[in-house]
């Protein structure tokens, strides 16, 4: 008898932990998005961030990382074991080095992000429109957790950015392609017409 309600004692604690650990989120989603001040901006602005992804994908812990432009906004989606190790990350390497520089090219009150854990991975879509729903600008220490589900998602209304400062998709690929094509021409030029 004693034996069988020990056994019966330990049985129930393991179920225990099986539901615990069955229930705990199982990642810690970061949503980053940033307006360039300019187009004139983004060389630099590329310059500093490809190394970034290569140092993301490597990273201990890493289950995803990813940039999207939609809105005027450069959005970057990391997916991690846990909020640990995404600051080891955020903290060291190539990102140490890009944060330096963040607000050089992008404007300071419209870089934003959030974080939070979730047991499932959202598509581009939904982590645009939590990152509208939630997002605080970067630097004020705020990080909130929530679980995600279907419902709450699809429920947030999706805002667009309305500031004049902020370019629009087909300016900001204008700016770049001018920022591109003005070398361009220029050698052109001058291998063509050797004597101008």
């Amino acid at each position: 008898d004693f034996l069988q309600s020990h056994y019966s004692s330990i049985h129930k604690i393991v179920e225990l932990n099986r539901t615990f650990i069955m229930t705990q989120p199982q990642y810690y989603i970061s949503i980053t998005g940033l307006t360039l001040k300019s187009a004139l901006h983004f060389p630099k602005f590329a310059f500093y961030t490809m190394p970034v992804w290569k140092q993301a994908k490597a990273a201990n812990g890493n289950h995803f990382a990813d940039g999207n432009y939609a809105h005027g906004i450069l959005f970057t989606l990391t997916v991690w074991d846990n909020r640990r190790a995404m600051t080891r990350f955020m903290a060291s390497g190539a990102h140490a080095k890009a944060m330096k520089i963040v607000n050089d090219v992008a404007i300071r009150e419209q870089t934003k992000i959030y974080g939070y854990e979730s047991d499932k991975i959202p598509t581009w879509e939904e982590a645009i429109e939590i990152w509208n729903a939630n997002a605080k600008p970067h630097g004020y220490g705020v990080t909130k957790t929530r679980k995600s589900t279907t419902n709450e998602t699809t429920s947030v209304i999706t805002k667009r950015r309305t500031s004049s400062d902020v370019l629009n998709h087909a300016e900001m690929v204008g700016q770049i392609a001018a920022f591109a094509l003005v070398p361009v021409v220029a050698i052109l030029c001058y291998r063509l017409f050797p004597f101008l």
